[in-house]
């Protein structure tokens, strides 16, 4: 099978798609996967001259199937010479025996080499090379299909602008997340937001509307709880850490499965330091309003306590001209904790699209930076 031997120019979006049925009741909603991994797909630019176009439509006039290295999890090795069993360190990702790999120093100098074995930690035997490398890139190869060819925009000068999508044939579930769980879903610990970008938040009754145009529309609510959407945006700045991150969004399998996510800032301001036998907690009411229109709702205290709210109430007093609320806990913190440590609410999330896109960067050293932008929506749990 052939190999797509050019390097994407500078950017290079990947998508990945699961299919997910939702299923909303007045209160609640039921999910289904319906693919256990997703549909792939990868977006190259090239510039190339005449020459080098020529070649990329010789490949595509020969070929319905193609092989494309993940240049997302590329590794430089360096020199690599014709052996018998040449050994490989990879750390980049997960290979197994039988995966193939791209061995590249240049579009006109590369091959394919299978995986033959795999040692305890991050050591890969491959089967014989044809030829020797100086400055060989190693990247696992994937089968793809570029049903819509290779798209070409001719300018002014030698040089020609190309467009090609590669759809993977061969998509792997590679998912798993390394996060701590609470009540039996992931909590993200650390705060995914780009600098320079936020979270968008947004709250809202779904209604429908009766409207003739004339006189007031009249509004319905059509289901018993409020919608929640934020958008979550991830900024990561080498291989490791984006083969970490597309752990976990496989591991979510699009709409399918919920998480935690603490608001990272303090909602509530103790009242009174938390001793070790407390089973509450004494909080300011926000602005003195005393109902937060929940029964019940999860709370993240110092970073590190994670406890469920069964109950609170208006203590009946105030401090300092301010209404005071206790928020009964689940189970005591068994620490004494200050007045000025951070409460943060819990929010129970899943992603609200099925469809996730990866924006792969790279320098002029060829060090990639992604990012990815992936709206979520509140879920019930009671």
């Amino acid at each position: 099978m052939a190999i797509w031997p050019w390097k994407t120019r500078d950017a290079l979006i990947e998508t990945n798609e699961w299919l997910t049925d939702v299923i909303r009741t007045k209160n609640s909603e039921q999910r289904f996967s319906q693919r256990q991994s997703p549909r792939q797909s990868f977006q190259f630019s090239h510039t190339f001259n005449e020459i080098e176009f020529q070649a990329a439509k010789s490949i595509i006039r020969q070929n319905t199937t193609l092989q494309v290295p993940d240049w997302t999890l590329s590794i430089f090795a360096g020199e690599v010479l014709v052996d018998s069993s040449p050994q490989i360190n990879y750390t980049e990702a997960v290979l197994y025996a039988g995966d193939q790999v791209a061995v590249w120093e240049s579009p006109t100098k590369y091959e394919s080499a299978t995986i033959i074995d795999r040692d305890s930690g991050a050591g890969y035997t491959l089967d014989a090379l044809s030829d020797d490398y100086d400055k060989a890139y190693i990247a696992p190869l994937r089968s793809a299909q570029a049903p819509e060819g290779l798209q070409a925009e001719r300018r002014a000068g030698k040089y020609i602008q190309c467009q090609i999508q590669f759809d993977l044939t061969d998509s792997r579930d590679i998912g798993q997340s390394d996060y701590a769980t609470y009540r039996g879903d992931d909590i993200i610990s650390d705060c995914p937001v780009i600098s320079g970008e936020s979270f968008n938040d947004s709250i809202n009754w779904p209604i429908d509307a009766v409207d003739n145009g004339i006189g007031y529309p009249d509004y319905f609510v059509t289901r018993n709880t409020y919608d929640a959407f934020t958008v979550m945006r991830w900024h990561v700045f080498n291989r490791s850490s984006l083969y970490t991150l597309r752990r976990f969004v496989h591991s979510r399998r699009g709409k399918w499965k919920r998480f935690w996510l603490p608001s990272f800032k303090s909602d509530f301001v103790l009242a009174q330091q938390i001793s070790m036998s407390d089973g509450f907690v004494v909080v300011y009411a926000p602005e003195g309003i005393t109902d937060l229109g929940m029964a019940t709702f999860d709370i993240e205290i110092a970073g590190q306590y994670l406890r469920r709210v069964t109950s609170y109430s208006d203590a009946g007093f105030s401090t300092n001209g301010r209404a005071i609320l206790q928020l009964n806990i689940d189970s005591v913190i068994g620490v004494t904790l200050a007045s000025d440590s951070r409460i943060s609410m819990l929010r129970h999330l899943r992603f609200n699209s099925d469809r996730v896109e990866f924006n792969h960067q790279y320098n002029s050293e060829r060090r990639i930076s992604t990012s990815a932008s992936i709206p979520c929506i509140e879920v019930n749990y009671v």
